[in-house]
């Protein structure tokens, strides 16, 4: 039996590729995994590592790059993408088609001795989630323009009531607003959405670090 594998809270993609990589390679386990908050500093014991945290490993850009044989075992095509999703490189097109995504699906049930049926059933949670997805944008499309924003500089940013959905961000961020400002729960934070280069928030912020702030290297995020 492997460690027990533990990660941060609200898993982004960074995050759940690192812990199914770990499960590939067989250091642990799908129902071995915990989720802690982002911020805890509490030492881990030996029996438990993380991935995509500060507590393990967590990478200048993404976790899963700095993880063994990430590239070996899911290739650099998909590291790749994790990386610049991590990061917010808008200067990489991803590789990833649906083709890609569903062939991949068939591959991982036949290895695990599925049939035909069990990739339907695999199949049918992405799809939903598609069509979740779909019916949220639509639902954006009415309710957006009820966000708050605020100029700051050459910069708006949006002041959303509650935490934005990614729907709500691509939409916001195609109708030039840079970012958000946002509180969740204690928490409080900015972010740049993906795509734009500008503000520089480990510049900007950079002060902030002293009153405990995390701010993420590559520029986009600042949190507390």
């Amino acid at each position: 039996m492997g460690k027990i594998i533990v990660t941060h809270i609200n898993m982004d993609l960074d995050a759940a590729s690192s812990v199914c990589l770990e499960v590939i390679k067989g250091n642990t386990a799908i129902d071995l995994v915990e989720l802690i908050p982002a911020d805890c500093k509490e030492r881990l014991p030996s029996t438990r590592y993380a991935v995509d945290h500060q507590l393990g490993v967590k990478g200048k850009g993404s976790a899963l790059k700095e993880l063994e044989k990430a590239e070996q075992i899911l290739g650099k095509d998909f590291v790749a993408e994790v990386e610049a999703a991590d990061t917010g490189d808008i200067k990489f097109q991803p590789r990833y088609s649906l083709g890609k995504l569903f062939n991949a699906m068939k591959s991982g049930v036949r290895a695990s001795g599925g049939g035909e049926m069990d990739l339907l059933r695999v199949w049918l949670i992405f799809c939903k989630g598609v069509a979740e997805q779909q019916k949220e944008e639509r639902r954006v499309e009415k309710e957006f323009i009820n966000i708050k924003t605020v100029s700051i500089g050459s910069y708006r940013f949006a002041i959303p009531g509650e935490p934005l959905s990614p729907q709500a961000g691509i939409k916001l961020n195609e109708e030039g607003v840079t970012g958000s400002i946002y509180q969740d729960g204690l928490g409080l934070g900015v972010f740049r959405f993906p795509g734009r280069t500008e503000p520089v928030l480990s510049e900007t912020c950079s002060e902030l670090e002293k009153f405990e702030w995390f701010i993420h290297p590559a520029g986009f995020l600042a949190c507390w």
